[in-house]
C-alpha cells in the first residue's frame, strides 16, 4: 500500500482577518439539472482549497474502496423503508381510476368499511387542497381516488377493490395525435389548449433554412422512442409517525429535504417540524425526486389514527403512477459539406407528456454534440390523458441522442464515409449554447481508445447465414458539473474516530463510501475510522437531490472543505500540545507530526486531551465556475448478432469510454457505467409501455409484461473512464457519471443493428417484429 500523503495546511481565508470579511457572502450562480439553467443563491465557502489537479497524490480518493454499507446489505440489514417497523403501526392503500377521463359522481365505502380490520378511509374531502390529492376530475388511469388504511396491508389492499366508485366518463386523448387535432376535447380542467404553451419550442442559431438549401449533401429520417419505464427494484414507499405536533416519515426518496419542503407546504407545518430518513434504498432513476401521493397518504392517515401507517405502492401502481420517459417523434434533417463537415442540423419533434410535466425533450443535445453553425430544434408538447412524465435518467438525452446518432449514420453513409470518422470530423470543442470553452472535453481520446478496444474496422461474421454482426458507436454530453448549495459538517469524536454529517441520501450509488474517502483523505485519517452519516433531515446541513448526476460534483466540495475545516481546528489544538506552530504540523494515517521529525500525536490521544471539547469543521460548496461549461462526454461502441429469421437482436459486447474528470472510486463509477448500460440495453431492445388507445388503459402494467433486461440479455460490458482530474470544475476535481452512462448506449445497439443488416429499424424498441418489418423495407427513409 502507497504511504499516505501529509496534508499541508490549507490556505488562509480570503478576505484576511474577520475584521474584514468579504463584500458579499451570498452571491447568484448558474447550475445546469437535467438539461435546465436554475439560478441559485450561493454562500461563498470561508476560505480558498488548492484543487486535487491532476498531479495530485492522494491515498483514499481514487482507490477501489469497497462499499461501507456492502456487509448490511449482503446479510440484509440494511434498513429500507419497507422494512420499518413502528410499535404501532398500519398499512394504506390507494384506490385508483380505471378510465382515463371522467368525473366523479359518487363513491361508496360501505363494503370496505365493513371489512374487518379497516380502520380509516380518505377521500376527496378529507385532504388538504395542497396535496392534490383525489380529485374527482379523473385525468388517467391509475389517478388516485381514495385510499383506505387497515391493519395489515392485505386487508388495506382487499378493502380498496370493495371501494364502489361511479363514473361519468369523458371524451379522452392519449396519443399526441389525439390531443392536438381539431376539436379535441382538454385533457384536463382550464386547459385552453392540449400543447404545451400554445406553440412548438424554437429554438434556433444561424440560419438552418438558407444552410439545408445550400448544402452539398442531405439527409432525413423520421426516428420513434418508446414511452419507458422506470422500474426500480424498491417501490415507492413512505411510513409516517406523528409525536403530537411533530411527523417523521420514512421515505425511499432521492431527495429527503425536498420530501421535507413539500410535506411541510402541503400539510402547513413548520420545516421544523417534519423530520425525513432514508437510510437505504432500491433505486430511482428520476421517478422518486418528490414526495408523494403515498407520502401524503401515509402522513394524513397516521395523524388521524394516531398510529404510524405505512403506504406502499403495488407493483401495478408503481408502473403506471409514478412517471415515465415520455415517447417521442424525430423528424431530422441533416445538411453537410462533400468532406462530411455539417453546415444544419434540423429536428422536429412531438413529445406526450402525460396530463403534467416540464419541457425535458430531446432537442438540446441536437445543440450540443457537434460543431454545427446552424441548428433548430421545434418540439411540441402535447397533454394527454396518461400518468405525467417525470425525470428518468439523462431525460431528453437519452431519447434526442438515438435521432441524431441514427440520423449521422444515415449521413455518413451518403456521403460513403466511415461512422466514426464523421463524428470526429464535427467534434464540438466549445460550449455552442453559451459561446464558452468547456473546462475539459476529451471525447477525441475517447473514440480513440473505444475504437481500439472495440477493434473498429475489423470483419465480423455470424456463425450462421441467418446471422449477421454489426458495430455500431454513438456519442454523449451531458452537464455534470453539480453545484450549491450544500454543506457538510465533520466531527471528531473523544476516541479519535470522525463523523461526517451531510443531508444527502445513498440511491444504492455508494455515496456514503464516497463520503467517507474524501473526508478521509482531506482530514488525513485512515478510512476505517471516518463514519458518513446521511440520510436524515434531522443530522445532516442542507445538500440537494441526488438527479442530473450531481451528487458527487457537489457534495464531494462540501465534504472536503468541512474536513480540512475540521483539520485546522485540530492542527491548532495539536500545536499546543506538541510545542510547535500550527503550519509545521501534517497529517496521515490518523496521526498529526512534526514535519520532517517523528514526533506528534494520533488524533485520538490528541482528542482524548481535549476532553469534551469538540474538533468541528464545517464545508460549503461553493459556485460553478461562470465562464466555462462543465460537461461529461463519451462514446460507446457496441457489437450485435440479428437473426435475420426471427429479428432477434442479441447484443455481443459493449465498450464505454468517458470522460467524467477524477473518478473517485472506480468500482462505484464502473458499476454506474454498466448500470446506465444496461438501462440503456432495455430502452434500445425491450421496454415499451403499451396502451390501448381506445380507453387509454395501459397493458403491461407489471414486470412480468413489461419487459427490462435479465442476465442472459446482458453483454460483456468493457467500462473505461481516461484518467485525469477537473480542477477548473471544482476543487475535488470530479464531474458526474450516473446519466451519461445511458445516453449513446441504445444510438450504438441501432447504429450496430444497421450496420449487420444494411437496413435501419427506425422505431424502438428494436423488437422482432420491428426488425423483420425493416427488413422487408426497401427504401431506407420510408418511416415505421
Amino acid at each position: 500500500m502507497p504511504k499516505a500523503p501529509r496534508r499541508a495546511a490549507p490556505k488562509a481565508a480570503k478576505g484576511g482577518p474577520a475584521t474584514a470579511p468579504p463584500a458579499a457572502r451570498f452571491v447568484k450562480t448558474t447550475v445546469e439539472v437535467e438539461g435546465r439553467r436554475e439560478e441559485r443563491m450561493v454562500e461563498l465557502p470561508a476560505f480558498d482549497l488548492e484543487p486535487w489537479g491532476e498531479g495530485a497524490v492522494l491515498t483514499h480518493v481514487g482507490a477501489r474502496t469497497p462499499r461501507t454499507d456492502a456487509p448490511g446489505k449482503t446479510a440484509g440489514r440494511a434498513p429500507y423503508t419497507t422494512d420499518v417497523r413502528r410499535p404501532t403501526q398500519h398499512a394504506a392503500a390507494i384506490v385508483r381510476a380505471t378510465v382515463a377521463r371522467g368525473r366523479v359522481r359518487a363513491i361508496d365505502t360501505t363494503a370496505a368499511r365493513a371489512l374487518p380490520g379497516v380502520l380509516d378511509i380518505l377521500l376527496h374531502d378529507d385532504v388538504p387542497a395542497r396535496t392534490r390529492l383525489f380529485s374527482p376530475e379523473v385525468t388517467y388511469v391509475g389517478q388516485p381516488l381514495a385510499a383506505v388504511c387497515a391493519t395489515t396491508e392485505a386487508i388495506a389492499r382487499r378493502a380498496a377493490r370493495l371501494v364502489r366508485i361511479e363514473v361519468e366518463t369523458l371524451p379522452h386523448a392519449v396519443t399526441a395525435e389525439q390531443a392536438t387535432r381539431d376539436g379535441a376535447a382538454p385533457v384536463r380542467p382550464k386547459l385552453t389548449s392540449n400543447l404545451m404553451g400554445d406553440a412548438p419550442r424554437v429554438h434556433e442559431r444561424g440560419d438552418v433554412a438558407s444552410a439545408l438549401a445550400g448544402a452539398a449533401v442531405t439527409v432525413t429520417r423520421e426516428v420513434r422512442t418508446p414511452c419507458a419505464l422506470h422500474s426500480a427494484l424498491e417501490p415507492h414507499a413512505a411510513v409516517a409517525e406523528w409525536e403530537g405536533d411533530r411527523v417523521t416519515i420514512w421515505e425511499s426518496t432521492q431527495g429527503i429535504y425536498r420530501v421535507r419542503e413539500n410535506l411541510a407546504k402541503a400539510l402547513g407545518v413548520p420545516h421544523a417540524d417534519v423530520r425525513v430518513i432514508c437510510e437505504a434504498m432500491g433505486g430511482g432513476f428520476g421517478a422518486k425526486n418528490y414526495a408523494g401521493a403515498h407520502t401524503y397518504i401515509a402522513a394524513l392517515f397516521a395523524r388521524r389514527l394516531g398510529a404510524a401507517v405505512r403506504c406502499t405502492l403495488d407493483r401495478e401502481g408503481e408502473q403506471v403512477d409514478t412517471g415515465n420517459r415520455p415517447s417521442s417523434v424525430q423528424r431530422i434533417t441533416l445538411g453537410a459539406t462533400k468532406t462530411g463537415k455539417l453546415v444544419a442540423i434540423d429536428l422536429e419533434a412531438t413529445i406526450p407528456l402525460g396530463v403534467g410535466g416540464w419541457e425535458g425533450g430531446p432537442g438540446e443535445i441536437y445543440h450540443e454534440l457537434y460543431a454545427c453553425p446552424n441548428v433548430r430544434t421545434r418540439e411540441r408538447f402535447a397533454y394527454v390523458n396518461t400518468a405525467a412524465m417525470a425525470a428518468f435518467r439523462a431525460p431528453g438525452h437519452a431519447e434526442g441522442a438515438v435521432g441524431l446518432e441514427v440520423a449521422m449514420n444515415a449521413l455518413a453513409k451518403e456521403l460513403g464515409m466511415d461512422p466514426l470518422a464523421l463524428r470526429r470530423a464535427n467534434l464540438a470543442t466549445r460550449d455552442q449554447k453559451q459561446d464558452r470553452p468547456y473546462t475539459g472535453n476529451r471525447l477525441a481520446e475517447c473514440y480513440d481508445e473505444g475504437a481500439r478496444r472495440i477493434g473498429w474496422g475489423e470483419e465480423r461474421r455470424g456463425g450462421a447465414p441467418h446471422l449477421r454482426r454489426g458495430v455500431g458507436v454513438a456519442a454523449q454530453i451531458w452537464s455534470t458539473g453539480g453545484g450549491p448549495p450544500c454543506y457538510a459538517t465533520v466531527r471528531l469524536n473523544p476516541d479519535g474516530t470522525a463523523d461526517v454529517f451531510a443531508g444527502s441520501q445513498d440511491l444504492g450509488t455508494g455515496t456514503r463510501t464516497i463520503v467517507a474517502q474524501v473526508a478521509a483523505e482531506a482530514l488525513g485519517h485512515k478510512l476505517e475510522m471516518v463514519r458518513a452519516v446521511i440520510g436524515d433531515t434531522a443530522s445532516g446541513p442542507y445538500a440537494g437531490n441526488s438527479w442530473g448526476s450531481m451528487t458527487v460534483a457537489s457534495l464531494a466540495p462540501a465534504v472536503r472543505m468541512a474536513a480540512e475545516d475540521a483539520r485546522r481546528a485540530l492542527l491548532d489544538a495539536a500545536a499546543g500540545l506538541l510545542d510547535a506552530h500550527p503550519r509545521d504540523l501534517e497529517t496521515a494515517d490518523g496521526r498529526v507530526t512534526l514535519r520532517d521529525t517523528d514526533r506528534g500525536m494520533t488524533f485520538g490521544e490528541i482528542t482524548a486531551r481535549l476532553g469534551h471539547v469538540m474538533i468541528q469543521g464545517h464545508g460549503s460548496r461553493g459556485p460553478n465556475p461562470q465562464e466555462a461549461g462543465i460537461v461529461t462526454t463519451g462514446a460507446q461502441f457496441a457489437e450485435v448478432e440479428v437473426d435475420t429469421e426471427t429479428g432477434v437482436v442479441r447484443v455481443l459486447r459493449v465498450v464505454a469510454v468517458h470522460d467524467a474528470g477524477r473518478i473517485v472510486n472506480p468500482t462505484l463509477a464502473e458499476s454506474q457505467l454498466e448500470g446506465g448500460i444496461i438501462q440503456g440495453i432495455g430502452f434500445a431492445l425491450f421496454e415499451e409501455r403499451a396502451l390501448d388507445t381506445r380507453f387509454g388503459l395501459p397493458l403491461n402494467v407489471g414486470l412480468h409484461d413489461y419487459k427490462i433486461p435479465t442476465l442472459a440479455d446482458i453483454p460483456e460490458i468493457d467500462g473505461h473512464f481516461l484518467a485525469g482530474a477537473d480542477p477548473q470544475a471544482n476543487h475535488v476535481g470530479a464531474r458526474g457519471i450516473a446519466e451519461p452512462a445511458i445516453i449513446p448506449t441504445a444510438p450504438a445497439i441501432a447504429g450496430a443493428v444497421a450496420d449487420a443488416l444494411g437496413v435501419e429499424v427506425l422505431e424502438l424498441p428494436m423488437t422482432p417484429w420491428r426488425v423483420l418489418r425493416a427488413l422487408q423495407r426497401t427504401d431506407p427513409t420510408d418511416t415505421p
